[in-house]
């Protein structure tokens, strides 16, 4: 199924060969099938059959790559199919030109010594990785050489030799900040042996997480999550998602931006999927915070009618908790020692509520979500972010006979300042 494969990339001098790394130009699904099926029929104790069938997926993938080959190929007639059409060839005065023949019913490219064909493409983009990949053997002593020039860079070559069966070679080049043309080559230098030569393939390679529309969608994506922090009275252990919660300064027109910019990603890049994931989780998340004032049983959660609803508490050398104004918004602001507390009424016994808050802390503060009074022991849920606002989430049961809840925000350190806002309890 397999054969070797030569690569060099940009900056490389020189380059490397890997044995049986690529599959074999005339490798067939059906082959990949048969081989699978007597790896299956192996006795599962002998050692090799795991290797073996791990080489197999590796000659699967490789054949799903192969099968998508066209997607993106800048190449014109690649596979030889219409001649040496699109392709410009060259040969010295004591040699012949590149023609192309039949060989086991498939067009291939010949190219005999001192002669060459190359193709060059327009239209492309600036510091953008492309790679050439071609399959080729030679009948005898020597080499061609393939490779990729006035890309903006120096030009880049790998040599294939292999006499008896089809090698690969991968030439991986990126263009220059204003460069928007390259031209590749297959070039058969000194000797008397003829090169062969077929499916030659030029694409963009850049990783998808570098390619623009990738980055501005991802870019789009982190701007509408913040951390979150987690803790249960049945699981005090606290846990920290990094992108848990959506920001509570989210609007429509953020995720009207993230949607954009995911639908700009194009369809056959994999990493589309995991985009469109994160759009929806956001979308979701976004949806839930536009609705977190419906049956919120927390009053005044925003703070917009100051501390009303609010039991205020500070230590003796410590600042009253107090409503300030933040780019047109209300927050709690908590400095040392100090804290606000809300009693929750009408709750049902036995029954499981969630009390939850965006937060942020400066100079050493120590932010809290808490419940007590509940039936049960209290507990809180901490937040750490120093930048932008952090979600704290905390999740209790009431007690057999409980019907309230005391929640309260809390700046638990002697220093520093904390700020708290919407405070949500379903």
């Amino acid at each position: 199924l397999f054969t070797n494969l030569t690569v060099i990339r940009a900056g490389e001098k020189t380059s490397t060969l890997y044995k049986n790394a690529a599959l074999k130009l005339t490798t067939k699904q059906a082959e990949i099938d048969a081989a699978k099926a007597i790896v299956d029929a192996m006795n599962d104790s002998y050692d090799s059959k795991a290797d073996l069938l791990a080489m197999l997926k590796t000659a699967q993938d490789l054949w799903d790559i192969r099968s998508a080959a066209d997607t993106g190929n800048l190449v014109k007639n690649g596979e030889f199919d219409s001649g040496i059409a699109n392709w410009t060839p060259w040969n010295d005065a004591t040699s012949t030109a590149p023609t192309t023949t039949q060989e086991n019913g498939n067009n291939i490219l010949r190219v005999p010594a001192r002669s060459s064909v190359q193709q060059t493409f327009s239209g492309l983009k600036p510091n953008t990785t492309y790679t050439l990949e071609v399959y080729g053997k030679v009948d005898g002593s020597g080499y061609v050489s393939v490779g990729v020039k006035d890309y903006g860079g120096a030009q880049i070559t790998a040599r294939l030799n292999s006499t008896t069966e089809y090698a690969k070679a991968s030439v991986t080049i990126r263009t220059g900040a204003t460069n928007k043309a390259a031209t590749i080559f297959l070039y058969k230098s000194t000797g008397t042996t003829v090169a062969s030569i077929d499916d030659v393939q030029f694409k963009d390679s850049t990783p998808e997480g570098e390619r623009p529309e990738v980055m501005a969608a991802t870019e789009a994506l982190a701007a509408l999550f913040t951390a979150q922090t987690s803790v249960s009275t049945t699981h005090l252990t606290p846990v920290t998602k990094d992108n848990g919660a959506i920001k509570m300064t989210t609007t429509d027109a953020d995720i009207a931006t993230a949607t954009e910019k995911v639908a700009a990603v194009p369809a056959n890049l994999k990493v589309k999927a995991t985009l469109e994931a994160e759009l929806a989780r956001a979308t979701a998340l976004f949806a839930n915070l536009q609705a977190s004032q419906t049956a919120n049983l927390t009053k005044n959660s925003q703070f917009d009618s100051n501390l009303t609803n609010w039991k205020t508490w500070a230590a003796a050398t410590a600042v009253t908790p107090v409503v300030i104004t933040e780019n047109g918004n209300k927050v709690v602001k908590l400095e040392g020692n100090s804290s606000v507390e809300q009693t929750i009424t009408g709750l049902l016994p036995n029954t499981t509520y969630t009390v939850s808050m965006y937060g942020k802390v400066e100079a050493g503060a120590r932010l809290s979500i808490g419940v007590k009074s509940f039936g049960g022991a209290q507990a809180n849920a901490f937040v750490t972010a120093t930048t932008d606002y952090a979600q704290g989430t905390l999740t209790f049961t009431t007690g057999a006979t409980n019907t309230s809840a005391i929640i309260f925000l809390n700046q638990g350190n002697v220093s520093g300042i904390a700020y708290a806002d919407l405070v949500v309890t379903k």
